[in-house]
């Protein structure tokens, strides 16, 4: 046997993962980022919105998950790095916190008849089960995402790989985003259509409360744009007329946290 085929023989394998193992986990990767944007683009909304909580109180509860988040990150992320079991670091999270993720979602959107505008107890009740509910989706989620993006490297031990792995998982993270985006409106006002009404309970995207919001978003975009044009062909005369320069027209018209609420409390009735 020649030199070179000796060499050949004795080369130890580089283990990489197949094509099956990397279209499960870009699979798995969409369904994290349908739920992450899900949370992203419409949890905020809803709390100010829909159960009415103060924008000052949104704001500190997505102020504290923040710090939560840096807090529970490293946390996480040595759990996963101690992990012995026989599927290894990453699987055991992978395999069982899918389900208590789904869970939770549901769970921060979901307020068990605790508004009342005439009871302070109850604004208080609905407060802190915001903040319950999203501290705890924060744990759950991070639970499954160090691991999901830890995996990588356990996946194959060829860096070019890896690296194409991951530029592949950024784009079909983006495929989820998307989806989410297409998505949530349609399924809100199915949503709140079939479960909401029957059993009793507020959820986001009653149909009503999305009629209303699109009637007072309306009214309100013609009402600025009537306005824009008078201050366009004078503006000087328009300012002097009714003390609004452009930006304070604009704020008028364009913070719209009154208008969106009291469409929603309408829809809700």
């Amino acid at each position: 046997m020649s030199n070179a085929n000796a060499a050949t023989v004795s080369a130890p394998q580089v283990r990489t993962y197949t094509s099956k193992e990397r279209n499960f986990y870009l699979c798995g990767l969409v369904g994290q980022n349908i739920i992450y944007n899900i949370i992203g683009s419409a949890l905020a909304y809803y709390f100010q919105f829909t159960l009415l909580i103060p924008a000052v109180a949104v704001s500190t509860i997505m102020a504290v998950a923040r710090v939560w988040d840096a807090i529970n990150d490293p946390i996480m992320g040595t759990i996963v790095d101690r992990t012995r079991s026989k599927w290894g670091k990453c699987r055991p999270f992978l395999i069982y916190v899918p389900l208590p993720l789904f869970i939770v979602t549901t769970l921060c959107f979901v307020n068990f008849g605790f508004y009342e505008e005439s009871q302070t107890a109850m604004n208080v009740l609905i407060i802190g089960w915001a903040v319950f509910t999203y501290l705890l989706w924060e744990v759950v989620y991070t639970v499954g995402d160090i691991p999901l993006w830890g995996v990588t490297s356990l996946m194959t031990e060829v860096e070019k790989d890896r690296q194409k792995l991951l530029s592949l998982a950024r784009i079909f993270g983006g495929v989820g985003a998307g989806i989410t985006l297409l998505a949530m409106q349609p399924a809100a006002l199915m949503v709140g259509g079939w479960i909401a009404e029957p059993i009793g309970i507020e959820m986001a995207g009653s149909e009503e409360a999305w009629i209303a919001l699109n009637e007072q978003q309306e009214a309100m975009s013609k009402e600025f744009n009537i306005e824009l044009e008078k201050y366009n062909a004078d503006p000087a005369a328009y300012t002097a007329e009714t003390g609004l320069d452009y930006d304070a027209l604009a704020a008028k018209y364009l913070t719209t946290n009154e208008i969106i609420a009291e469409a929603t409390r309408q829809g809700e009735r």
